[in-house]
């Protein structure tokens, strides 16, 4: 697990308002959004400090002064690391927009957290763009044609290539000649046939389709899995330059619409891993 900083740090007051003035008019912080029992400041270098009246976070109840978050890159391999070292996590992974957090009591009896706080600039500096397009480059197991058998519909598929194209022609005798297609080119071609009938919803399910094959490459294929998580949040592209709206495109205009399907699936089996 590494520790990238201290990306935020809060305190519980009951004299809220009072409190609130000071961190403001005297101590000068700026403040990014405020409320009737919470006020968040951001300080300069990016980390946030926030002032919590009596309603907000049961979970500081019985702190008797400020609390830490340290920055990390995924709360939840941090949790299992935790765990594993033997420290006892308290209460759930919390979740928001912006964050997953948790909470946890070091020897000194006093309660520390964890953070994955997206708007950091430390999170911001590593989130460039992870590109695929073959499955022969450096990050081609993204690709739909990488050799990696799924199960669905009570069968083996044995890339995700197979099974998306053969859903075009799903109830008829040629879906089940298109899984049997000897690799996911030949899958691909045997959807272009002009004597292969697609289903005439195809547009309307097309997208689900795909979803539901990636989810079942990632699910089921733990070592992949590894590979998509470490991506952390970094935005994922595929990197067509022929294809404008699974991919990019030749201008980068495309709608990237495999790429943001890979990014939904990272984050749905990264709460559920």
């Amino acid at each position: 697990m590494k520790i990238k900083g201290i990306a935020w740090a809060g305190t519980k007051t009951k004299i809220y308002d009072e409190t609130v003035k000071f961190f403001r008019n005297v101590m000068d912080f700026t403040i990014r959004e405020t409320g009737p029992d919470l006020t968040v400041f951001e300080l300069p270098n990016g980390d946030l400090f926030e002032v919590l009246g009596p309603r907000i976070a049961p979970e500081m109840e019985a702190l008797t002064g400020p609390k830490i978050d340290f920055l990390v890159e995924d709360v939840f391999a941090a949790v299992k690391e935790l765990e594993a070292k033997g420290c006892k996590i308290e209460g759930p992974i919390y979740k928001s927009e912006i964050q997953n957090w948790a909470n946890y009591y070091a020897p000194d009896g006093n309660m520390y957290g964890i953070t994955d706080l997206s708007i950091h600039p430390l999170q911001k500096q590593v989130l460039d763009s992870v590109l695929f397009y073959g499955p022969h480059d450096s990050n081609g197991y993204l690709s739909n044609w990488f050799p990696a058998s799924i199960f669905l519909k009570g069968k083996i598929w044995p890339t995700t290539e197979h099974y998306y194209h053969a859903q075009k022609m799903a109830g008829t005798e040629f879906e089940e000649m298109c899984r049997r297609q000897g690799s996911a080119r030949e899958a691909f071609e045997m959807a272009r046939r002009p004597d292969v009938p697609i289903r005439k919803d195809w547009d309307q399910v097309k997208t689900d389709v795909m979803r539901e094959a990636v989810n079942a490459k990632f699910s089921q294929n733990p070592d992949l899995l590894e590979r998509l998580l470490a991506t952390g949040r970094a935005e994922i592209v595929e990197d067509s330059p022929v294809d404008f709206f699974w991919g990019v495109g030749s201008d980068g205009s495309g709608k990237n619409v495999l790429g943001t399907i890979l990014m939904e699936v990272r984050e749905k089996l990264r709460v559920e891993k």
